[in-house]
């Protein structure tokens, strides 16, 4: 197979490369003087791959910078008064052979600042054509009547399974209008009244959908922690857990006695 490029190219894009005042131009004239069909992409990878530089910099006032000072000039004499639209618009009338996009006549006048000295905000006052006069109510046969129930509303005393940030499952239960509770407290609340401040119900066996009360227990949150750290929070026994707070119990007594 036949190598794309020759010592011919080589040599040519050489003796070129200085004469042009970017890739480019030297590209475009590459493809009418040499015999081969390669795209810009190409041609920039063979000179990187020769290491051809042009040795062209780009500077603020170039003209390969589109924004050079005579279009942002042009930019600043036509802006005022003019919507960003209608810049556009004018834009490209004047100059057809340079047609731009809505957003980069809005980036050129915010990277610049140029402004066009509207002011869009509505005045004190503004009463607006198209709007609903007040007390006006335009759809009044899609409305909810007073007293409508949605259809999908459960019932009170309806349980529901709801997964915490960890991923685990507990049941809720519906106690009044938009109001849910946590199932196993509202059982104990049932049996024994409200949980005191500084206490958590926990689960015997580490089932947290098994919400009979002779599976809960009341315990300091200190006590929660200290038992998590067994880490048998999940698949025990009701002995094994009533034993784990045992161990725990004592630990805490004797260091009270120790700080005594």
């Amino acid at each position: 197979m036949a190598r794309l490029y020759s010592e011919v190219h080589y040599n040519w894009v050489s003796d070129n490369i200085k004469n042009c005042s970017s890739i480019k131009e030297l590209y475009e004239l590459s493809l009418k003087e040499l015999d081969w069909n390669i795209s810009l992409n190409q041609f920039k990878s063979y000179l990187k791959n020769h290491k051809l530089n042009t040795g062209y910099k780009r500077t603020k006032d170039d003209a390969k910078v589109f924004w050079n000072k005579q279009r942002l000039n042009w930019l600043r004499e036509n802006a005022p008064g003019r919507s960003r639209k209608e810049i556009l618009e004018l834009w490209n009338k004047a100059h057809p052979n340079e047609q731009l996009a809505l957003n980069q006549i809005i980036a050129a006048m915010k990277n610049k600042h140029i402004t066009n000295g509207r002011d869009t905000r509505f005045e004190k006052g503004h009463k607006c054509e198209y709007g609903w006069k007040k007390g006006q109510r335009p759809s009044i046969a899609t409305e909810f009547k007073k007293g409508n129930v949605p259809h999908n509303q459960k019932p009170i005393g309806t349980i529901s399974v709801r997964t915490d940030k960890n991923g685990i499952p507990y049941r809720w239960i519906k106690i009044g209008d938009n109001k849910w509770e946590m199932y196993h407290r509202h059982i104990w609340k049932k049996t024994y009244g409200e949980v005191p401040s500084g206490m958590v119900i926990t689960f015997k066996d580490g089932n947290q959908e098994h919400c009979e009360i002779n599976n809960l227990a009341l315990i300091t949150k200190e006590e929660n922690v200290a038992i998590m750290r067994f880490r048998m929070t999940k698949n025990r026994t009701a002995e094994q857990f009533e034993a784990i707070k045992t161990i725990t119990d004592i630990g805490f007594k004797i260091k009270e006695l120790q700080t005594a």
